[in-house]
């Protein structure tokens, strides 16, 4: 089935279209495909399908739904595509059937591959995606307001495609291609200047010089008729270049170039302060902030006329309640300029949908003075009368909660004198010259001194133990941190130990973490809900995942995919800010993040679905640590694993430097698999772990975890009945106790052990029991048994063949004979 938005709305089964119904119905299912494998609300498809509402939307909503079921999942229908979901619907939609998400797919390799100079991939790959366009998007529907704002989205994406294209095919010098292109673009978006330098510069390389100064008049002409204004800067530097015969290689605008005739003045412009109110209790950040006022003062303090450029973008981002906004709004207003200008982009705001750049420009021109009849109907003609407008300016602007680079490009002023600041969940790199400046979560000295600006300085003063805890608890992000010291300032009863104690549970830190309108829980599910269905998987997973972090290959198995697909949706969560990444190859959850990820996948995982996902995450610890185990220690006799429980995707370990790093990045995800097979009652697991991790156990001498991890090994042992991993996990905690000086407890717990095995009929493990004997009682000083046991280990190596063990037998038996009578004598670690 293919569904098809990227023109007039169409599903084809088969190859042959659906008749899908009227306007309405089709629009829709073009929602619903917008938002393929997520819930829909009936409110959402409302506000889709309706400018001014019906009677009983409810009811319409619910009659086209049925009708596009019944065509949806009829004859020859595998499965159910259209799912009805509280509070609204969800359409199936598989990889590769959405034209939308197959264009955005291969415009973002496209655009990657530009990135890295990878010119004739990223031409095929952006030649692939426009030619999925069969005209308008959405064409043929009736939209609502946010269905009618997504078709602008669509349209702006493909001509930003469309311009990459052009730029590769020119440097790649496929120029009459390019020519061609280029042609089309500018009738259907004449007052879009990039396009028009494009041209020119596509006819120059190709020896049409006098066709691209005829091209130059033809656009002259239309901004003055339509705009009443010259072209900008850039074309006319290009056009200059292209008059004089002295374009260099690439085309870059040239300092040192004389001035052009400057244009007639505009009236002065008034102080603009657009913004809002700052932060009373600004706390931190001082190191973001110097960083920010220089590269302010650069741009706003440079002298008048001197050419700096495009202006300076900074780029505050990091995950929701980091404290973007607070910071840029601190920033903003600490700076002076002739026109501070503010923008709400909505971008991660619940119940809007992010406002189109060409809404901000109209916003925008209204305050900056443009009568209403001089603001262009279209993106590009706003964007030229707003960059006109503000050129020669000194101006502070704020792009709030951005969703994307795509929604902030057109509103950069790109003069000298601008300074922008942009925040946003998402990382906005690929913006050209950005300054990025990456907030992380707040040291506990920062963390606590806002909570005490927010609760009051004497209350946090008088127990500061619990206030470091609360911060603690919330995981040092600022967001959570305000939140928790407004429940304190509302509760004069409480003291900061009461709200520790109340933020303690981990299922109940969210629920706690709310104060008005302030409610953590919704902050991180704007950023969920915006996810691919690919990456919300990912996410949700994460919190199942054992210990603090996760590489691709752990990730991999706990999602059951490959590791290159998992690393890629790791990478793009890091991008999102939902994930943080310790160090390269590692990644791990905010704790509060953590909390949250869980709760989605208890709502959308099935149990079973947990529990697999569980049992592949450990099974691949499992199996990676017994390959590493044996890189460690060779010659040990090591436990045998179950072939068919490996991973698909294994760890390629090759040499013992390998194993032991290995070793050193997981141990607390080792320990922590350790608890979590038992938790989940895993016992097969948690039996065998403990012992594929002796080797290092035994190597790096963490006695505590060693013990805890066979005390569950044990308690695994006995709840599944299997004897011989009982006598193993009792063996390896007598090994333990021995190489932490604890002897009599060694002894007991060997003892035991060869009760065990001699009941079980294992020959070959009581050689190995009665060989740790005697080195417990080796430490006790206690030679006679400890010789009588080392001999019965010896026999027992010899019969059944074990050279390893009879040569460590015979020189502990060595050391215990050489010793005096009667001393303890340090056990060896053999």
């Amino acid at each position: 089935m293919e569904f098809r938005l990227l023109g007039p709305v169409e599903v084809r089964l088969d190859g042959q279209p659906l008749a899908l119904g009227g306007p309405r119905q089709r629009t829709v299912l073009a929602a619903l495909a917008l938002r393929a494998n997520e819930v829909v609300s009936v409110d959402q498809l409302t506000a889709a399908v309706w400018d001014r509402l019906p009677a009983s939307p409810s009811s319409n909503i619910r009659t086209y739904v049925r009708q596009l079921r019944q065509l949806l999942d009829g004859p020859g229908s595998r499965a159910p595509r259209l799912l009805t979901r509280a509070p609204g619907y969800q359409l199936i939609v598989h990889p590769g059937e959405l034209d939308v998400e197959v264009f955005e797919e291969l415009t973002e390799r496209g655009v990657t591959a530009l990135a890295r100079h990878d010119l004739t991939a990223g031409v095929a790959y952006l030649d692939r995606a426009l030619r999925l366009w069969r005209g308008d998007p959405l064409a043929g529907l009736q939209p609502g307001p946010a269905l009618a704002a997504e078709a602008v989205r669509l349209g702006e994406r493909r001509l930003s495609a469309a311009e990459h294209l052009a730029q590769m095919r020119i440097r790649l010098g496929q120029y009459a291609e390019a020519v061609g292109e280029l042609r089309r673009l500018v009738v259907s978006h004449p007052l879009r200047e990039g396009l028009w330098a494009q041209l020119l510069l596509a006819l120059y390389r190709g020896g049409r010089q006098a066709e691209a100064l005829d091209a130059y008049q033809q656009v002259r002409r239309l901004l003055v008729a339509e705009l009443g204004v010259e072209p900008g800067q850039e074309l006319r530097r290009l056009h200059r270049a292209i008059v004089s015969d002295e374009l260099e290689d690439v085309f870059q605008p040239a300092s040192d170039e004389p001035a052009a005739a400057p244009d007639p003045p505009e009236p002065a412009l008034s102080p603009h302060r657009q913004l809002p109110m700052d932060i009373a209790e600004f706390t931190g950040r001082e190191a973001e902030l110097r960083r920010l006022r220089a590269l302010a003062s650069a741009t706003l303090d440079a002298p008048a006329g001197v050419d700096g450029g495009t202006g300076t973008v900074c780029a505050i981002v990091g995950a929701a309640g980091i404290g973007k906004t607070r910071l840029a709004v601190h920033v903003a207003h600490l700076l002076h300029a002739d026109v501070v200008l503010y923008a709400d982009l909505a971008g991660f705001t619940a119940g809007r949908a992010p406002v189109p750049p060409d809404a901000v420009l109209e916003r925008m021109l209204r305050a900056l003075g443009v009568p209403a009849e001089r603001i262009p109907g279209d993106l590009d003609g706003r964007v030229t009368v707003y960059r006109d407008r503000l050129r020669d300016q000194r101006v502070v602007l704020l792009l709030d909660n951005a969703a994307d680079t795509n929604q902030v490009r057109p509103l950069l002023p790109g003069s000298p004198g601008a300074f922008v600041l942009v925040t946003s969940r998402r990382s906005l790199a690929w913006l050209d010259g950005v300054h990025m400046v990456r907030l992380d979560m707040f040291t506990t000295d920062e963390a606590t001194a806002l909570l005490a600006r927010i609760a009051g300085r004497e209350r946090i003063a008088a127990d500061p133990a619990a206030a470091r805890r609360v911060v603690e608890l919330c995981g040092h992000l600022p967001a959570a941190v305000a939140v928790a010291g407004r429940r304190l300032e509302t509760r004069t009863a409480w003291t900061p130990a009461d709200l520790a104690a109340r933020l303690a549970p981990a299922d109940q830190r969210l629920t706690e973490l709310t104060a008005g309108p302030l409610d953590i829980r919704a902050m991180f599910h704007l950023s969920y809900q915006g996810l691919p269905a690919d990456q919300r998987r990912m996410f949700r997973l994460l919190a199942l995942h054992p210990g603090p972090d996760a590489t691709a290959s752990s990730a991999a198995a706990l999602a059951g995919r490959g590791p290159d697909y998992a690393d890629l949706l790791l990478e793009s969560l890091l991008d999102e800010h939902l994930i943080q990444q310790t160090r390269q190859g590692r990644y791990r959850l905010h704790d509060l993040l953590r909390g949250y990820a869980g709760e989605q996948a208890r709502a959308d995982e099935s149990g079973a679905e947990r529990e697999a996902g569980t049992r592949r995450a450990l099974a691949w610890y499992l199996h990676t640590a017994g390959r590493a185990g044996r890189l460690l220690d060779p010659d040990r006799k090591h436990p045998e694993l179950d072939p068919s429980t490996a991973p698909r995707h294994g760890l390629v370990l090759d040499s013992y430097e390998a194993a032991l790093g290995w070793f050193e990045d997981e141990y607390p995800n080792l320990v922590a698999a350790v608890h979590l097979a038992a938790e989940h009652g895993l016992y097969d697991i948690a039996c065998q772990l403990p012992g594929v991790m002796l080797p290092y156990f035994d190597l790096a001498g963490v006695w505590d975890d060693w013990i805890t991890a066979n005390l569950i090994a044990l308690d695994a042992a006995e709840r599944i009945g299997d004897q011989i991993s009982l006598a193993d996990a009792v063996d390896r905690l007598g090994v333990a106790y021995t190489r932490a000086g604890r002897h009599a407890e060694a002894v007991a717990h060997h003892r035991r052990a060869l009760s065990v095995r001699r009941a079980a009929g294992d020959p070959a493990g009581q050689a190995r029991t009665l060989h740790w004997l005697g080195a417990a009682y080796q430490g006790l000083g206690r030679r006679t048994e400890a010789v009588e046991s080392l001999r019965l280990a010896l026999l027992l190596f010899r019969i059944n063949v074990d050279r390893r063990g009879e040569h460590l037998t015979l020189v502990r038996l060595d050391d215990v004979q050489r010793a005096p009578r009667g001393r303890p004598v340090r056990a060896a670690r053999r």
